[in-house]
């Protein structure tokens, strides 16, 4: 089968960083370029977010003097870089994350274990955040000093989540110690011209700029002429349609009505880990975070031909009616990663599982 709705990595709105180049010599008070208007398509500081499920509203903001706006990709629906003297640089996203997305403990330790620091308890919460504007809203910002895993280098992690009806947004500024530390003031100004579209001025947004979307099929394994992967799809799985971070979902209908979805996503580079990953799916799951040290207790290798791929499964913390199980094969390839994620009622996802490596097993990527 064709994967329905593959586009360019540049259309997935959607997982977690910042990048912004700044010229130092400037201030929190240099002057800032504005762009508010909906009805400009590409206006490049008007991003339309879609997750896995209802679309999510448009944002704008005001692009700060020095920061270099970078093409949306991956999750990310605004990017910008940032390099200040002697080569410091540092990163800005936002990323939206459609339902739960995990509490604001879990992504602030997700965030932590970026930069070396262990995860802090429910109780020192608050002693870590504080109040802040984003827009007319109002979210929680943290500022956390650590390490970078990779380079050895003072690390700052500067970030604000804002919990809203639609889903939960992430605006995160992490780079060079010193360089963000600096940069604190003009993130949080940053922060205060984020303006969420109103219902009319969405709509018109939406009417001007949605890109074309596929719908999909069902259709048995074909050539590869359109560059797409191609898959043998499990029987009882139905193709719903994707949305713009998915490539595809299925649904699957069990015994008394138990119900379970799988979705295939691919995006730019590691997402940020394993780890990180792992944490999201526990957090949907009303489950803790785990360190490294515990990730081989909840993952195991899947043979796909000398391609190192994962196979991570969480199970509820209680079982009983209402239980929810998530599996998910992450599979890196070609400098993406893929998600093929079987996430439903405890029972009927134990049952798929087989179906679910299968269906993994028998992709055959562009470009193979």
């Amino acid at each position: 089968m064709t994967i329905p709705g593959l586009r360019d990595a540049r259309t997935f709105s959607s997982a977690l960083g910042f990048a912004f180049l700044l010229v130092l010599g400037g201030c929190a008070k240099e002057e800032i370029r504005v762009y508010t208007t909906p009805k400009q398509t590409n206006a490049p500081s008007m991003a339309k977010a879609e997750a896995d499920g209802p679309e999510l509203p448009h944002a704008n903001w005001n692009v700060p003097k020095g920061w270099i706006e970078k093409p949306a990709s991956g999750m990310r629906v605004g990017s910008f870089s940032i390099r200040g003297p002697d080569g410091q640089e540092a990163d800005v996203s936002i990323i939206p994350l459609g339902g739960r997305a995990g509490s604001e403990l879990e992504n602030i330790n997700r965030w932590r274990g970026q930069i070396g620091l262990e995860p802090v308890p429910a109780e020192q919460l608050s002693a870590l955040t504080q109040d802040v504007a984003v827009g007319e809203a109002r979210g929680s910002l943290v500022d956390m000093a650590g390490t970078d895993a990779q380079t050895k280098k003072p690390t700052r992690v500067i970030g604000a989540i804002l919990p809203t009806k639609e889903a939960t947004w992430f605006f995160k500024m992490t780079g060079a110690d010193a360089l963000v530390a600096e940069q604190k003031p003009v993130f949080t100004e940053f922060l205060k011209s984020v303006h969420f579209d109103t219902a009319e001025s969405h709509a018109h947004a939406h009417a001007t700029a949605e890109p074309k979307t596929a719908s999909a099929s069902d259709a048995a394994p074909s050539g590869n002429a359109s560059n797409e992967p191609i898959w043998e799809v499990p029987s009882g799985w139905t193709a719903q349609p994707p949305t713009s971070m998915l490539l595809a979902r299925f649904a699957i209908t069990g015994l008394q009505a138990a119900k379970a979805e799988v979705t295939v996503s691919s995006f730019p580079g590691d997402v940020g880990g394993l780890l990180a990953n792992v944490n999201r799916w526990r957090g949907q799951l009303n489950l803790g975070p785990i360190t490294e040290s515990e990730l081989g207790k909840l993952t195991s290798p899947i043979d796909l031909g000398g391609t190192k791929a994962t196979l991570v499964e969480l199970e509820p913390k209680e079982k009983g009616a209402g239980a929810k199980r998530l599996i998910v094969a992450v599979v890196p390839r070609n400098g993406s990663t893929w998600f093929f994620k079987l996430m439903g009622d405890d029972a009927l996802v134990v049952q798929e599982k087989a179906a679910l490596l299968k269906f993994v097993q028998s992709v055959r990527y562009p470009n193979a």
